[in-house]
């Protein structure tokens, strides 16, 4: 009887110990947030994906280009007076872009974007 409960005992520390990891695991993402104000790009498809900053003017400004690595990501501090940013793809045939979808950015609130797929598939997913 005192075996059985032993086992008990030790499938309730082990049940315990894995709750704990599942919690930490869940926890880390948020670790890695990006800070208000800024705006991280990372380019996991295909082709190369650059952000376009809509200021509050009518002017825009360019982000730099990032290369379809998925390894390597870019982050940038908004320019001031950012409403909207824009997500651009670049075509792997041509020297010209795409547009991709835009996000509402007056907050300023840090956002991280992923771009994946080809360009005749294209996805993209916005975290903060």
């Amino acid at each position: 009887m005192k075996k059985v409960l032993r086992k008990a005992g030790l499938g309730v520390v082990m049940a315990a110990a894995v709750a704990t990891t599942a919690v930490t695991v869940t926890a880390a993402p948020a670790e890695a947030a990006i800070g208000q104000g800024r705006v991280q790009l990372c380019s996991f498809g295909n082709y190369a994906s650059q952000l376009k900053f809509l200021l509050a003017s009518g002017a825009a400004v360019y982000s730099e280009i990032v290369p379809p690595t998925g390894d390597q990501c870019e982050t940038w501090n908004y320019p001031a007076n950012t409403t909207t940013v824009q997500i651009r793809g670049w075509w792997n045939t041509s020297d010209s872009s795409f547009y991709m979808g835009e996000l509402w950015a007056a907050d300023q609130a840090g956002h991280k974007i992923y771009t994946y797929g080809k360009t005749t598939d294209w996805s993209f997913k916005i975290a903060q």
